[in-house]
């Protein structure tokens, strides 16, 4: 093959293999960003404050776990806190997978893209891994049935009314709150 018809062949595998792990990246953020949503929802805050805490809880698991937790101190099913649970340890392996894909350096030689793994959890693992962009869209793919379950969770907290504005409305305050260290009039 002549260089200028390689040069064109790698571009357009190239191309493809960054639209692949563009749709891992974007999928994952937008399942991450419907955890935290519906976070806010059952912690009872507006979108701003709740954007201001969850932006401050790093990946899936952490906010899953929060979720959970909410989901217990509203009164949530046993059921399905067995389903989220069992949510959240789907979750583990598939944010590993979005992980390397988004994370390991990728090289697009001939033969093809190569997808360069250096993790060392207990032990070092340091392999190149043929990977095209079919692989790497099945990742996405699998994100996007993922979302889906979760949308069905989503339903089913929702079903629960679990969100305090939907079973007990917060008590309005007749006089404002005191500010600490005042002392109260007579």
């Amino acid at each position: 093959m002549p260089d200028k018809e390689l040069e064109k062949y790698m571009a357009n595998m190239t191309a493809e293999q960054y639209r692949a792990i563009g749709h891992v990246a974007v999928r994952w953020s937008r399942l991450e960003a419907d955890v935290a949503t519906q976070l806010w929802r059952l912690a009872d805050v507006e979108n701003g404050p709740g954007a201001c805490l969850t932006a401050q809880i790093v990946g899936m698991s952490r906010l899953l776990d929060a979720l959970i937790s909410l989901v217990i101190f509203r009164g949530g099913s046993t059921a399905l806190v067995a389903k989220l649970h069992k949510f959240l340890a789907k979750s583990h392996a598939l944010v590993e997978k979005r992980n390397r894909v988004i994370h390991d350096v990728w090289t697009f030689d001939p033969p093809g893209p190569i997808r360069h793994e250096v993790k060392a959890k207990g032990r070092l693992v340091w392999e190149e891994r043929s990977e095209p962009a079919a692989i790497v869209e099945a990742v996405a793919v699998e994100i996007a049935w993922h979302t889906k379950a979760f949308y069905d969770l989503a339903r089913e907290i929702a079903a629960e009314q679990l969100m305090p504005s939907l079973r007990n409305p917060p008590a309005k305050r007749s006089q404002p709150r005191r500010p600490r260290g005042t002392k109260k009039s007579a």
